[in-house]
């Protein structure tokens, strides 16, 4: 997938993975970064032409379309009692009629961050719970002088930097 994130970053990691996946098993890993939003479709393809790759992230909602076309491995038995040290909610997301086909590999914690002294200055007492609060907050900060209403932006760091990319911040090579 195409992450939209530091390229350098990516490289190094990939270029890591490479590594040590040879140095174990002795495969040659290939890694190919394709757009999200196309990236349905060439799986699609792929999956139709049986060109499939060995591995690959697939978005959660298209697990059960990708089982029942024949796609995807059963991880059941593999994975084993692994699956209890996992979030029930991500494993729930990977499953199909019992049988788990996706791992999960990362997740995302959404935070809603804003300014409490501009809230309460338009009467805001609390931080909106669904989006429909939301907008009945923005057009109340839209009344208020001098504030500046943005798009929402999510700030996220894959998990696996700091742990395991950060010989790769400090890498040059590209």
């Amino acid at each position: 997938m195409d992450y939209g994130g530091n390229e350098r970053l990516i490289r190094c990691l990939h270029r890591n993975a490479k590594r040590k996946i040879q140095g174990k098993t002795g495969a040659d890993l290939d890694v190919q970064l394709q757009p999200w939003a196309s990236a349905h479709d060439k799986f699609v393809t792929a999956i139709a032409g049986e060109t499939t790759p060995d591995v690959a992230e697939i978005g959660t909602t298209w697990t059960p379309e990708f089982a029942d076309l024949g796609a995807l491995v059963d991880l059941t038995e593999k994975v084993g009692d692994t699956k209890d040290n996992l979030v029930t909610g991500l494993i729930d997301a990977g499953t199909l009629d019992g049988k788990l086909y996706g791992m999960p590999w990362y997740a995302g914690i959404r935070s809603f961050i804003y300014n409490k002294d501009l809230f309460q200055k338009a009467g805001i007492q609390n931080p909106p719970q669904s989006w429909d609060e939301l907008l009945a907050a923005i057009k109340k900060l839209k009344t208020l002088d001098g504030v500046m209403i943005t798009s929402p932006m999510p700030l996220a760091v894959p998990s696996s930097i700091p742990t395991r990319g950060q010989s790769c911040l400090l890498d040059t090579t590209s």
